[in-house]
């Protein structure tokens, strides 16, 4: 006889990660809108701005300290023009692209953490006498690359009756996202062309354009950026269809 062992935990569960994943995408969506309507606000307003740059260069200009100033009028407009155009890219580059990396890394450690939940309830429960990190250090030996959530699934396929190509799509989205989100968190977004997933990660950008290299100072280094909403969506949805699986469909049993 088999029971699914995560339907007496899991009551609600599920509707409240359903729910948290509407929560996500709901405050995904605002932020960006809202820096959407920054962006209109200042270009609506930016002839008010320029009549008030004007006057205070003009006010500015004719002071004692500054009448004799070599080109002082001009040099002045254009410094604080030039401080309204970094302030638009700000709203209209930057901060999207902060954002996406931000949300990026809590989605997914959301999807780690709740990962992590399910298998230290069963070994609480004594469904396993084996927790997962005891398993985790163990099969890491033979796979350096493995990370926590396909250490996560493995661990559900050998003691909970997980398939694991039931979940090979979603585990594979959550690889490549895990390792984008890895180089955000712990490397300032920086990537060299000698990672060990260098191939991968070039992909992400030449045949998905999930991300975007920007090369810096050297020519072996490059800033990951996330520069549209394809790379956010696919985490969401991985995880969602990840969780209704584990929790909903009953691929996780016991004997």
């Amino acid at each position: 006889m088999t029971e699914n062992i995560i339907e007496t935990w899991l009551t609600g569960k599920l509707f409240g990660i359903d729910f948290i994943f509407i929560n996500f995408d709901t405050y995904y969506k605002s932020i960006l809108e809202l820096l959407v309507q920054k962006a209109e606000d200042f270009k609506t307003n930016f002839p008010n701005v320029l009549k008030a740059i004007n006057d205070h260069v003009d006010e500015e200009s004719i002071k004692p300290e500054n009448i004799d100033l070599e080109d002082f009028k001009s040099t002045y407009y254009e410094y604080l023009l030039k401080g309204q155009d970094d302030t638009f890219v700000d709203i209209t580059e930057k901060f999207p692209r902060y954002f996406r990396s931000f949300f990026l890394a809590q989605v997914y450690s959301y999807t780690e953490s709740e990962l992590k939940n399910i298998c230290d309830y069963l070994y609480a429960k004594g469904k396993t006498r084996t927790s997962f990190f005891s398993f985790y250090n163990s099969i890491k030996k033979t796979n350096k690359k493995l990370g926590y959530v396909e250490g996560y699934l493995n661990y559900l396929s050998s003691y909970a009756g997980l398939k694991l190509s039931d979940v090979s799509s979603e585990m594979s989205d959550l690889r490549a996202t895990g390792l984008i989100r890895n180089i955000i968190v712990h490397n300032s977004s920086v990537v060299k062309t000698s990672h060990g997933d260098w191939t991968l990660i070039k992909s992400m950008e030449e045949d998905f354009n999930h991300i975007q290299l920007i090369p810096r100072a050297s020519k072996k280094e490059f800033e990951i950026v996330i520069p549209n909403d394809f790379l956010i969506t696919k985490v969401i949805e991985s995880s969602k269809s990840l969780f209704k699986k584990l929790l909903e469909e009953g691929f996780i049993k016991i004997k």
